[in-house]
C-alpha cells in the first residue's frame, strides 16, 4: 500500500507514496521554523558555502523552489568547495533526482557517493535515498540489501532526527514488502523514541496500516481514535485520510460492511480534502465496492471510474484491481457482454501482475533471509577458522624455544597436507564441474537440471506458487552440421546458451538436456509471461549473426511451453508436454512457439 505524502503541493505523479514520506519526514526531523530561516538566508554570502549547503538541505521538502535556487548556485560553484562540501552537494543532487523521478541518474550518484570517503551521516542518509529508490523501481532485492545496511547502522546512530527517520523508512519499506510484522516492530520503535508531533503521526499511522494488512486491529481501539486527533492537530489529513481507508478495509474483512460504508460516506469529503490520489483511489473503489454490493449501481459506476482516473500513472495495485471488478460486474448485470469480457480480461490480466509482484516480494525477502543466514555461518566459521588458528600459533610459539626440529617437520607436515588437499579440492571441483554442467556451453546438464527443477517446483507447489517450463530446439541443427561442420555447430549450441543466460531472470534455470535441445525453468511465472519471455528467447536467436564463426547461416528455434496450471508439478509432465508443445512448432513450420494445449485424448 502507498505511504503517506506530507507535501502534496510539490508531488509528481510518476513518484509513490514512499519517496514523498521520506522528503516529508526529513523535512519533519530537519527544517528549522519559517521566520529562522528567512533571518539566516539575509546574513548568507556567496563565500559561506557550508552555510548554503546546510539551508539547502533545510529547505528542500518545505520550499522546493528556493531549494532548486540554492543548488543551482552552488553547482556553479562546486569548484571552489571542499572535499567534503563536494560530498554534501552531491547527495542534495541525488536527492533532487530522485524527487524528479530520475531514479537510474540518482542511483548512480547515490553509489558514487557510497564509494567516496563521506560522514558516517552522509553515508546513512544516502542508504535511506537508496531504499527509496530501489522501493520505487520495485527492485526488492537490491531494497532489501540496502535497507539491511541501515538496520546494521542503528545503534551506531547518536542524531535522534536521523535515527527517527531511519526508523521510518525501515517501517515504510517492509509494509511495502507485505511484512507487516517487520513494519509492526519497527513503527512501534518509533513511536517509543519520536519526540515530534509529525514524527508520532508517523508512527502511529505506520501501526495502524501494519495492524490492519495482519487483521488484527480492533476498531474500538482508543489507539486509532488517539491516532486520528494528533494527525488532525498536527495538520495531517493524509495521514487521517490513510486511517480512515484502513479501518474501512478492516471492516470490511470483518464483513462489517454497513460500518464500513457508513465510515466512507461520513468521512469523503475530509478525504477528498486532503486531495492526494493514492488515497482518494483506495476510499473510491472501496465505496464502488460498497454501492455494487447494496445495488446503487450508478454510484458504484461513478466511483470505480473516479478511482481509475485518481490512479492514472500509478503502478498496478489493489484500487486499480477492484474498480475494474465493480465495472465488470456492472457490465455483466447490464448484460453488455461484450463490455464485460473486456473488463474481465482486464481485471483478470491486472490481478495476475499484481499476484506476480506479491511473490517476486515474497522471493526476495527469502533470498534476503537465506544470505543473512548464509552469511552468519560464514562469520561463525570465520570465527571458529581464527581461534584455531591462533591456538595453532601459540602451540608452535611454545614449541620454537624447546624444539625447533619438531617445528621445521610441522611446518612441512602443514605444507604437505595443504598441498595435497588443495589438489583434492580442485580435483573435487573439477568433478562437481563435469558432474553438474555441460562441457560446451557450461549450462547445467541434464541429470543436475532435473534435481534442481525438482527441487524447484517442489517449492512452488508448497508455496501455491505458478511455475512454467520453455524448451526449445534449434531448427536444422544437423544440416549446420554437415554443411558446415562441427565447429559452426558448436558455435551455434555455445552462441544460444549465452542468449539464454543473457536474457534469463535471476531465478530461472537454465540446462542443455540434449544435443541441441534446450529447458527453462521459470518459476513465478505464468504461462503468457512466459510466452512474451520465449519470444524474446526467439527473436534474440534468429538475430545471431554467425559470421564470427566464419561461416553464414541461419539460426532459429522451435519452442513449446506449458506451465504447473496445465501439466501440474510433475517434471516429467511438464517436459513431457512442453517437447510436446515444442515439436508441435516444428510441424507448423518452425522458428515459432507453441503453448501446450491439453487434448481430449
Amino acid at each position: 500500500m502507498a505511504t503517506l505524502d506530507y507535501f502534496q503541493r510539490y508531488k509528481r505523479v510518476s513518484i509513490c507514496g514512499l519517496l514523498l514520506v521520506f522528503l516529508c519526514f526529513s523535512s519533519i526531523v530537519q527544517a528549522i521554523s519559517e521566520d529562522a530561516q528567512v533571518d539566516r538566508s539575509n546574513t548568507v554570502t556567496p563565500q559561506d558555502y557550508g552555510e548554503i549547503l546546510r539551508l539547502a538541505d533545510e529547505v528542500k521538502s518545505s520550499d522546493p523552489v528556493r531549494f532548486g535556487k540554492l543548488l543551482s548556485s552552488l553547482k556553479n560553484d562546486q569548484v571552489n568547495l571542499s572535499k567534503v562540501q563536494l560530498n554534501y552537494l552531491n547527495y542534495l543532487i541525488t536527492y533532487e533526482l530522485t524527487f524528479n523521478g530520475k531514479l537510474e541518474q540518482a542511483l548512480a550518484h547515490s553509489k558514487l557517493l557510497l564509494q567516496d570517503d563521506v560522514s558516517e551521516v552522509l553515508q546513512l542518509r544516502t542508504h535511506i535515498i537508496n531504499t527509496n529508490i530501489y522501493a520505487l523501481s520495485r527492485n526488492w532485492q537490491d531494497g532489501l540489501s540496502s535497507l539491511l545496511s541501515i538496520i546494521q547502522k542503528l545503534p551506531e546512530i547518536n542524531d535522534r532526527n536521523i535515527y527517527e527517520q531511519a526508523l521510518a523508512v525501515i517501517a515504510i519499506f517492509y509494509n511495502q514488502l507485505g511484512q507487516h510484522e517487520l513494519a509492526l516492530q519497527y513503527a512501534s520503535k518509533l513511536l517509543s523514541n519520536a519526540k515530534k508531533y509529525r514524527s508520532l503521526c508517523i508512527a502511529r499511522f505506520l501501526i495502524i496500516e501494519s495492524k490492519a494488512q495482519l487483521g488484527t486491529i480492533s476498531t474500538l481501539d482508543p489507539f486509532i481514535s488517539e491516532s486520528i486527533n494528533e494527525c488532525k492537530q498536527s495538520g495531517e489529513t493524509v495521514a487521517v485520510s490513510f486511517v480512515y481507508t484502513n479501518l474501512a478495509k478492516a471492516l470490511i474483512n470483518k464483513g462489517e460492511y454497513k460500518q464500513a460504508f457508513e465510515l466512507l460516506v461520513q468521512h469523503i469529503n475530509y478525504i477528498e480534502s486532503a486531495n492526494y490520489r493514492r488515497v482518494l483511489a483506495e476510499a473510491y473503489s472501496l465505496l464502488a465496492d460498497l454501492y455494487l454490493s447494496q445495488g446503487y449501481d450508478s454510484e458504484a459506476k461513478r466511483y470505480a471510474e473516479a478511482s481509475l482516473e485518481k490512479s492514472v500513472g500509478v503502478e498496478v495495485n489493489e484500487p486499480i484491481i477492484q474498480a475494474h471488478r465493480v465495472l465488470y460486474a456492472l457490465a455483466q448485470k447490464q448484460k453488455n457482454y461484450q463490455l464485460a469480457l473486456e473488463l474481465y480480461t482486464k481485471y483478470s490480466n491486472l490481478n495476475q501482475d499484481y499476484l506476480d509482484e506479491v511473490q517476486a516480494k515474497h522471493l526476495a525477502f527469502q533470498l534476503a533471509q537465506h544470505q543473512t543466514i548464509q552469511k552468519e555461518n560464514e562469520i561463525e566459521l570465520l570465527n571458529e577458522q581464527n581461534q584455531l588458528l591462533k591456538l595453532q600459533q601459540q602451540l608452535v610459539a611454545a614449541e620454537r624455544e624447546n624444539d625447533r626440529l619438531f617445528m621445521l617437520l610441522s611446518l612441512l607436515v602443514i605444507f604437505v597436507l595443504v598441498f595435497f588437499g588443495f589438489r583434492l579440492w580442485r580435483t573435487q571441483k573439477r568433478l562437481k564441474q563435469l558432474a553438474e554442467y555441460d562441457a560446451l556451453t557450461g549450462l547445467f546438464n541434464r541429470g543436475h537440471f532435473v534435481e534442481v527443477a525438482k527441487s524447484t517446483l517442489r517449492y512452488c507447489q508448497q508455496t501455491k506458487q505458478h511455475a512454467s517450463i520453455i524448451m526449445f530446439d534449434l531448427d536444422k541443427f544437423k544440416s549446420i552440421n554437415d554443411n558446415f561442420g562441427h565447429a559452426a555447430g558448436d558455435w551455434a549450441l555455445q552462441t544460444s546458451a549465452k542468449v539464454c543466460l543473457s536474457l534469463k531472470r535471476e531465478q530461472d534455470i537454465v540446462a542443455r538436456i540434449g544435443g541441441e535441445e534446450f529447458c527453462i525453468i521459470l518459476p513465478s511465472c505464468g504461462v503468457y509471461k512466459t510466452e512474451q519471455i520465449a519470444e524474446k528467447y526467439r527473436q534474440a536467436l534468429a538475430r545471431l549473426d554467425t559470421q564470427a564463426c566464419g561461416s553464414v547461416f541461419a539460426v532459429s528455434a522451435s519452442f513449446g511451453i506449458t506451465d504447473t496450471v496445465t501439466s501440474g508439478y510433475n517434471l516429467e509432465r511438464l517436459l513431457a508436454d512442453a517437447d510436446e508443445a515444442m515439436y508441435q512448432s516444428k510441424r507448423n513450420g518452425r522458428d515459432q512457439v507453441t503453448i501446450f494445449a491439453k487434448t481430449d485424448s
